[in-house]
């Protein structure tokens, strides 16, 4: 409970922070977390033995293209005993953004990468049937056949090969 509550709080305090460039910063900090939650990484900036000048310092060097707000923010976690809760922050991050830019979050997948114009053409028939802006995360499943899977929210509209032919199975067992 506490731990929520910690997560929360930092997050909302960057999302204030944030502003104007909401999608920009958690765009980077997407970025950030992803490194430095890499496994080897993330053992040695939270080693017990390594200080937190020496920990800043091997930051800077991982990530040097980061913005002045990230840096910042990645610092205040380090005094503060707080970069655990890094792997957390980004997903509530994500979904604080979403709600204050009334958007929400398509997952599709595919079997294969889709072309440019399918992409678009995909994004905008979501935007439709969703009703709102929308936020695509694609993803590949060969195993899909063809088609697609699209998960908005807790709704999965699955349109895939695969799932055609489980239930004509299903049908010609019947």
């Amino acid at each position: 409970m506490i731990e929520k509550r910690i997560v929360k709080d930092l997050t909302c305090t960057l999302i204030d922070i944030a502003k104007d460039r909401i999608d920009e910063i958690g765009e980077e900090l997407h970025s950030v977390t992803k490194v430095l939650t890499l496994p080897r990484v993330w053992r040695l900036i939270n080693h017990p033995r390594l200080g937190i000048p020496e920990k800043k310092r091997f930051i800077g060097e991982i990530i040097p293209q980061v913005s002045g707000t990230i840096l910042t923010f990645l610092n205040t976690l380090l005094e503060r005993e707080r970069l655990c809760y890094l792997p957390k922050i980004y997903p509530l991050y994500e979904r604080l953004a979403d709600e204050i830019q009334n958007r929400v979050k398509v997952e599709i997948v595919s079997c294969t990468t889709l072309r440019k114009e399918e992409k678009s053409s995909l994004k905008e028939t979501m935007r439709q049937v969703v009703g709102m802006e929308i936020r695509v995360e694609l993803k590949e499943d060969p195993r899909l056949i063809g088609g697609i899977i699209a998960r908005i929210g807790d709704r999965i509209i699955d349109g895939s090969v695969k799932t055609r032919l489980e239930r004509l199975r299903e049908e010609l067992i019947k």
